[in-house]
C-alpha cells in the first residue's frame, strides 16, 4: 500500500499538474499504460512500487469521479485525481479511500456524482 496519505498527495498532485503529458493519446483519461510510460520521465522521482500500485488501483479509483463518456472506464480522469486529491486533503485516508473504490459497483460512486 502507498505508505503516506502525504506520498499518495504528491503523487497524484504530480499526476494533476503533468496531466497533459501523461496523458499521450490525448483522450482525458489515463490508461494503465500510460501511467506505466510515466515511471521513466513525468514520474521518475517517485518509488516504482508506488507508481505499480496506483496502476493497480487505475480502474477503482475511476470511480472517484465518474464522467460521462465510455473513455472514462478505461482509467482515471483528472476530476478522478481532482476528487482523491481533495479528499485526502479533507483528511480521508488513502487506504480507505482505495479500498472503498475497490468494493464499489459500477452504479455507486465515491464521490460528485454528475
Amino acid at each position: 500500500m502507498i505508505n503516506t496519505n502525504e506520498t499518495a498527495k504528491q503523487l497524484l498532485q504530480v499526476i494533476r499538474d503533468n496531466f497533459a503529458k501523461i496523458d499521450t493519446n490525448t483522450d482525458g483519461i489515463l490508461s494503465d499504460s500510460e501511467i506505466e510510460a510515466a515511471k521513466s520521465n513525468v514520474l521518475a522521482d517517485f518509488d516504482a512500487a508506488n507508481i505499480d500500485e496506483l496502476v493497480n488501483l487505475n480502474q477503482a479509483l475511476k470511480f472517484a469521479y465518474i464522467d460521462p463518456g465510455a473513455p472514462a472506464w478505461d482509467g482515471i480522469s483528472r476530476n478522478d485525481v481532482d476528487t482523491v486529491v481533495q479528499r485526502l486533503n479533507e483528511g480521508d485516508d488513502f487506504a480507505k479511500i482505495a479500498d472503498r473504490a475497490e468494493d464499489l459497483q459500477p452504479q455507486e460512486w465515491v464521490g460528485p456524482q454528475m
